[in-house]
């Protein structure tokens, strides 16, 4: 039967996908994309991580695999793991990147044996379909996020033996794809550079959810007045110039606090050593004159975030260094909220500065601080931007939207 005449067989390879693996960028993208061509009438599998026993299960109309990776039996190739157990006992996230690209493989092939699958989708970071996309048989399409190489030189972080190893399997994987997609145009001018020889990369925003991340429903209140910061605690988002620019803003919006939700990363320098977050604060007095208008959630269920924009003055995703297309700022947005960003990536293509949010230069504390008091002094003004800013996510990055795009791309590739 003709493509056009009959739903595509689609297979998604993630690691990484909620509830069991995580919420974070890829997993959530991933999650979705499912949902969305699923509700476009394609039949969509995922084959994604466990934390327990592997399992299969259909979630909202997906297929979900969850695997795990089995050693070998057959004596030569256990003694082909045994040599790549030695080799790797050393890298230990390389090893785990490779054994789960290996099982996924394996899997496809039982999927593509039983009904053919029609075409593959995986992001290049971690290289989760290195093994499925070398065996060829079934097109891939390789979204680029952001590379474990490139996270690594933007967190300064130093770059051993082990990430070089899997930045080359992500650019293998990346290049036998068939076509290469990007959330945002600042990331496409980044990966024709780190992908060498330049390919082709087309633009395709991520998805969001719009009726979990809405305007209505309940709302948090209980600090009062505060803006909002959700994401990794991590040097390349900003965090410590937030800290910065609201110590500047603090006697002008006195009444405002200053929440942030999301696990410490070591991705800051102190005295030649890489500490959290916390631990340079402390270090470095970054709390003085602030620490009690200052809120620390932690990590925060998916589930309560909606609440937690809805109940912000504003949402706050200062990065200093390159952001790709982040889900945060796409959900605060969503739930109606003006955003106040950084132009130094993808988030400057979501926002019009003045309209939907302020767009602010990046790594720089003063005009931080001035769009902080400017969203917080003028409700009237930000409240106009939150919905305007709903609007936008709703004619651009819905799922229903973003699903048709790549269904439309999918049957590009496959015929």
């Amino acid at each position: 039967m003709p493509l056009n005449d009959r739903p595509l067989h689609i297979c998604l390879i993630s690691e990484e996908y909620p509830p069991d693996t995580g919420w974070g960028g890829i997993g959530t993208y991933t999650y979705n994309l499912a949902r969305g061509l699923v509700q476009q009438g394609q039949r969509v599998q995922v084959v994604a991580g466990c934390l327990k026993s592997a399992a299969t299960a259909e979630e909202e109309g997906v297929r979900v695999h969850r695997i795990g990776f089995a050693a070998p039996k057959q004596p030569v190739k256990r003694l082909i793991y045994r040599i790549f157990q030695v080799y790797t006992h050393r890298m230990p996230y390389l090893r785990r990147k490779l054994e789960f690209a290996h099982a996924a493989a394996g899997l496809i092939r039982r999927l593509h044996d039983a009904d053919p699958l029609d075409l593959l989708e995986t992001a290049e970071y971690d290289a989760n379909g290195y093994f499925a996309t070398r065996w060829g048989r079934i097109p891939a399409v390789v979204k680029i996020h952001t590379p474990l190489l490139v996270n690594y030189h933007l967190n300064r972080l130093p770059v051993t033996r082990e990430v070089r190893w899997c930045d080359r399997l992500e650019r293998r994987q990346t290049r036998r794809a068939a076509c290469i997609t990007t959330p945002s145009r600042a990331m496409k001018r980044l990966a024709e550079d780190w992908l060498q020889p330049r390919r082709d990369i087309r633009v395709l925003p991520n998805p969001i959810d719009t009726e979990e991340f809405s305007p209505a429903g309940p709302a948090v209140r209980d600090p009062g007045r505060y803006l909002f910061y959700t994401g990794r605690l991590e040097r390349r988002k900003g965090v410590h110039i937030l800290l910065e620019a609201f110590r500047r803003a603090r006697h002008r919006i006195p009444e405002v606090k200053l929440v942030l939700a999301g696990h410490d990363t070591p991705t800051f320098q102190t005295d030649g050593r890489t500490v959290s977050f916390r631990e340079y604060l402390t270090a470095n007095d970054l709390l003085a004159d602030i620490g009690d208008r200052v809120i620390f959630l932690g990590k925060v269920d998916r589930r309560e975030l909606p609440a937690y924009y809805r109940g912000s003055v504003a949402g706050v995703f200062p990065s200093e260094e390159f952001e790709n297309f982040p889900y945060t700022c796409l959900e605060a947005m969503a739930c109606g909220r003006a955003v106040i960003v950084t132009d130094s990536g993808g988030m400057a293509e979501m926002v019009t500065d003045g309209v939907s949010g302020r767009c602010v230069p990046a790594g720089e504390a003063a005009p931080l601080a001035e769009a902080l008091v400017d969203v917080a002094q003028r409700p009237d003004i930000t409240e106009r931007m939150g919905t305007a800013a709903r609007g936008r996510i709703l004619e651009n990055y819905s799922m229903a939207a973003i699903s048709r795009r790549t269904l439309d791309l999918y049957h590009e590739v496959c015929s």
